[in-house]
C-alpha cells in the first residue's frame, strides 16, 4: 500500500496527501470510532500510521539539507525510544507489568 501510494504521488506536492490518506485510513479501524474493535492502541498497531505520518512530514519539509538532518534526528530519538522499549517485550509478563507502570 505505501510503496504503490509513494508510487502514485511522484510528484512532491502530493506527498503530503499521500501521507494524510494513509495515517488517517490505516487508524480508522483500529480507533474504534466506526466499531469495537476491543483491544488497545499500541505499538503493535501504529506501524503503519506512522509511516504515513513520516511520509507527511517528509512532503512538507522544504527539500534542502536541513530537513534531512531534521528526519535524521527524529529517526535517531525513535531508534533510542526504541531500544529503551525493547527489555519490556522479553516475555508476555513483562510487557503487561511495563503497561501497567505507565497508566
Amino acid at each position: 500500500l505505501i510503496t504503490l501510494s509513494l508510487g502514485l504521488a511522484q510528484r512532491r506536492r502530493e506527498l503530503p496527501i499521500v501521507g494524510m490518506a494513509i495515517l488517517i485510513l490505516s487508524f480508522l479501524p483500529m480507533s474504534n470510532i466506526l466499531f469495537p474493535v476491543g483491544t488497545m492502541i499500541g505499538e503493535r498497531l501504529l506501524y503503519i500510521p506512522s509511516a504515513g505520518l513520516l511520509i507527511t512530514v517528509l512532503g512538507l519539509a522544504p527539500p534542502r539539507a536541513s530537513s534531512l538532518a531534521f528526519l535524521l534526528a527524529v529517526g535517531l530519538m525513535f531508534a533510542a525510544l526504541t531500544a529503551q522499549r525493547v527489555p519490556d517485550w522479553s516475555s508476555p509478563e513483562t510487557i503487561t507489568v511495563a503497561d501497567a507502570m505507565k497508566q
